[in-house]
């Protein structure tokens, strides 16, 4: 998977985010990307939620909050998108399989654009709750 980012994204200066840095470095370090990673100068660093159960001294040095030009971003979409898509658990629950996927269907199309807009996805929610 990590050969076929570096193909499709392959002229930019990258940062990787991923939950435990160290071993995901490693492992890249190791294989037979390691040289083209260097040479595009990519970066690895944690994850910003995991990042605070993670080493401390890895912290300092990959962590989000520290790395300058990062901005905003924490490297969690897609623990984001999951989390909006608990909201479907309880309607989906005993739903058949095609009512199950027209929910999800629709429950993620109406997932807002920042994925953590926790008021507009309890909307949605409710609204399948009570349909």
């Amino acid at each position: 998977m990590m050969a076929k980012v570096m193909q499709t994204f392959g002229d930019s200066h990258a940062l990787v985010g991923y939950d435990v840095r160290c071993q995901f470095a490693d492992t890249v370090a190791q294989s037979s990307l390691s040289a083209e990673f260097k040479q595009l100068s990519w970066r690895i660093c944690v994850n910003a939620f995991h990042g605070y159960a993670h080493n401390f001294a890895c912290q300092l040095k990959n962590h989000p909050n520290v790395i300058e030009g990062m901005g905003l971003e924490d490297l969690e979409t897609l623990e984001h998108v999951f989390s909006a898509s608990n909201a479907l658990a309880t309607v989906t629950q005993y739903a058949s399989a095609f009512c199950c996927r027209v929910f999800i269907n629709n429950g993620m199309r109406q997932v807002p654009q920042p994925w953590y807009d926790a008021p507009q996805q309890l909307q949605a929610g409710t609204r399948y709750y009570h349909t």
